[in-house]
């Protein structure tokens, strides 16, 4: 069977910035540049990355039907990424607006919008064919249901955020359980207090400059690898990235080990061409 994927997650257009201070309440930030506006981010980044090594890839998603939604369509299909499973309804679309600062921590405000949020039949056929689902962040409601939808000959990964609120402690339960690949990085490993990993499931763990955690079999693995030092830039949707591109060389059969350090290398190149 042809490997096939399907992302399934929120969607956002994402505004992202410099500021000189973190935000915090009662203070004013300031934007010393702006990185970038409306670029298609959410599932986006993921899909890009997988179809861009030549998997078929379909997003499952959410947006409204206005402008920001068209806009996000249409991105999103340029990218190679099918858009029959997203879903076009409500009144406005899920945005964010991501603040970075000079030490490369970042604070991201969401808005969801107003979009029905609930799986379709035609999403919910995309996922029945597909060989591999990728779990985002999402309503919680549709996360549920993509799990109930699963084979138990379809491959699943979770891409972990540290959104509480749309990960409650009963779906966090049933992802671990389920999933046979777990990405997340090292404030979120801690947030959401993993202690061994199940058999047969593969956590990946990263954490900025230090090197890569594999979690596997009762084991840890820790894989150095070379990060060029770059200038303040836009780090939106490097980790998903990151995501994307080890899973679409583990699908193509290259080993875990190998495949962290070409992914790595790829968003580095990613960061490199946005500097």
């Amino acid at each position: 069977m042809t490997p096939s994927v399907v992302v399934a997650g929120y969607a956002s257009s994402d505004r992202t910035v410099l500021v000189d201070t973190p935000p915090v309440a009662g203070q004013t930030s300031r934007v010393v540049r702006e990185f970038s506006r409306q670029r298609a981010g959410g599932i986006a980044y993921l899909a890009e990355a997988t179809a861009g090594h030549g998997i078929s890839t379909a997003a499952v998603t959410w947006v409204g039907a206005d402008d920001i939604g068209s806009r996000y369509v249409s991105t999103v299909a340029a990218s190679g990424i099918q858009t029959s499973g997203i879903e076009r309804a409500g009144k406005r679309s899920p945005s964010a607006t991501i603040y970075c600062t000079d030490d490369g921590t970042a604070t991201c405000i969401y808005d969801p919008g107003e979009t029905s949020c609930t799986l379709t039949d035609a999403q919910r056929g995309l996922l029945g064919r597909s060989t591999h689902a990728v779990v985002m962040i999402g309503p919680p409601d549709a996360t549920n249901a993509v799990l109930d939808q699963r084979t138990t000959a379809q491959h699943l990964t979770w891409i972990i955020k540290g959104d509480r609120a749309a990960m409650p402690d009963a779906l966090v339960d049933r992802l671990v359980k389920r999933s046979s690949l777990i990405f997340c990085n090292r404030d979120e490993y801690r947030q959401f207090r993993f202690g061994r990993v199940a058999p047969g499931t593969t956590m990946v763990v990263t954490d900025g400059h230090r090197p890569i955690e594999i979690l596997r079999a009762g084991q840890s693995q820790l894989i150095d690898v070379p990060r060029p030092i770059l200038e303040p830039t836009d780090s939106t949707g490097a980790g998903d990235t990151f995501a994307g591109a080890t899973l679409a060389r583990l699908i193509g059969e290259m080993p875990l080990e190998q495949a962290v350090v070409e992914a790595s290398l790829e968003v580095a190149d990613l960061l490199r061409r946005r500097s």
